[in-house]
């Protein structure tokens, strides 16, 4: 019988916490993408099987699917850094093809979010069925940046904006366009400017 609902999230993740404790009559399985190594996977052409070490959540047993933010696991004392990347996609790859290919209800499907926060798609979608969007620009032409900047336009990342340096996070916000800053930088990473 289908009764459990699959989260695949991260350990520090507390709207998780909050959805579990608010609906006690619902039956989770938590896996905390930064324990990853503490649960045991196995998929098969006949569908998947997660174990922790008090339960087990299968295909068959699986209602439906929370994908949330997965966060991949500190492999510091594993083994060297240069393997960490190829270590987390790998196990990234194993739970996104999970959530992919279940046939049941997922919220939050890793490909419906990759659509979902493409500006290039979402503009085309909106206007194609018929929103009054504001002009846009997705352009790296700085030509082009400059002649809509006479309409007091603001400019934005296209994807996420930030930029990782070691231990510290920098965020590229909206900002109104300023003529008066050197915008050559743009011809090298594209971005999205609304007038």
């Amino acid at each position: 019988m289908k009764n459990i609902v699959l989260m695949l999230t991260s350990s520090h993740d507390r709207t998780c916490d909050y959805i579990i404790s608010k609906y006690d009559e619902i039956e989770f399985f938590r896996f905390n993408f930064d324990k990853f190594s503490s649960y045991k996977i196995t998929v098969t052409s006949g569908g998947f099987e997660i174990k922790n070490a008090y339960r087990m959540v299968t295909s068959s047993t699986c209602k439906s699917i929370y994908f949330r933010k997965p966060e991949h696991e500190d492999l510091t004392s594993v083994f060297d850094e240069k393997y960490h990347q190829f270590a987390f996609r790998e196990a990234y790859s194993l739970i996104e093809g999970i959530a992919e290919s279940f046939t049941g209800n997922c919220l939050s499907r890793p490909s419906d979010m990759r659509k979902s926060g493409n500006k290039v798609l979402q503009a085309m979608l909106a206007k194609r069925i018929g929103f009054n969007i504001p002009h846009l620009s997705i352009t790296n032409d700085i030509d082009k940046v400059k002649e809509i900047s006479l309409n007091k336009s603001i400019v934005k990342p296209l994807s996420i904006g930030s930029i990782v340096n070691g231990n510290s996070k920098e965020f590229v916000q909206t900002n109104i366009i300023n003529d008066n800053h050197d915008l050559s930088y743009l011809k090298s990473s594209p971005y999205t400017q609304v007038s």
